[in-house]
C-alpha cells in the first residue's frame, strides 16, 4: 500500500507540474505546456527513454516527490534545456561523473546520475537544516540572481511557493514556504 501511495503521489506531481512550469516561468499556456512536456517525442536529440521517466520512483517519497517537481521546473518544455543535456535533472552546480559544462553545471553519464545525484542533495539538506524552511532551502538550492550566469533568471520565492504547493497537493497536507524541512518529514513519514 505505501508504494501504490508512492505512486499515486508521483502521478499526481506529474499531472500539476504542467501548471507549475506555466506558472513558475510564465510560459505557455497550461494545454501548450502539457502537450509539450508529456510529449512520448522530445525532439530528435531527446528521447523519453533519455529522460529517465522509469526513474521517478527510484528514492524516499519526500525526495522523490521534491526532485520530480524540481525536474520539472528545471527541464520546462525544451528537449535541448540544459537539465536534458547534461543528464542533469536538478541543473546541479557540482561535479559530475563526467564533469561539468562551460558554465559549471554537472554532466552525468545518465539521467539515472543526475537523478541519484538529486535525491543525495535533496537527502543531504534535509539531514543538514532541519530546521530551516523550505524558502530558505529553495534560497540555496536556486539563490537570487547576483550578477553571475548561474543563477540570473532564479526566482527563489515563487520556486518555493510552487514546490510547497505541488507537495501539499502530492501527501494532501498544508505545506508553505514556512513549513520546515523536518515539519516536512513528519507529514511524508506520519
Amino acid at each position: 500500500m505505501k508504494h501504490g501511495k508512492l505512486i499515486l503521489a508521483v502521478l499526481i506531481l506529474l499531472a500539476v507540474a504542467v501548471f507549475a512550469y506555466s506558472e513558475y516561468s510564465g510560459g505557455d499556456s497550461l494545454d501548450d505546456t502539457a502537450g509539450d512536456l508529456f510529449d512520448d517525442s522530445l525532439g530528435d536529440d531527446v528521447t523519453s527513454e533519455d529522460v529517465g521517466t522509469d526513474n521517478t520512483l527510484d528514492g524516499p517519497p519526500l525526495q522523490t516527490a521534491w526532485a520530480t517537481i524540481i525536474a520539472k521546473v528545471e527541464a520546462g518544455v525544451k528537449s535541448t534545456a540544459r537539465s536534458i543535456r547534461n543528464n542533469n535533472p536538478g541543473n546541479l552546480v557540482e561535479q559530475g561523473d563526467s564533469g561539468t559544462d562551460a558554465d559549471g553545471y554537472a554532466v552525468f553519464s545518465s539521467y539515472d546520475a543526475g537523478w541519484n545525484a538529486l535525491i543525495s542533495d535533496l537527502t543531504a539538506k534535509l539531514r543538514k537544516y532541519p530546521t530551516q524552511t523550505l524558502a530558505q532551502i529553495m534560497a540555496r538550492y536556486a539563490p537570487a540572481p547576483d550578477g553571475s550566469l548561474l543563477n540570473a533568471g532564479n526566482d527563489p520565492a515563487s520556486y518555493a511557493a510552487t514546490v510547497a504547493k505541488y507537495l501539499s497537493e502530492a501527501f494532501d497536507a498544508v505545506i508553505t514556504p514556512g513549513t520546515t524541512l523536518e515539519q516536512l518529514q513528519q507529514i511524508v513519514n506520519g
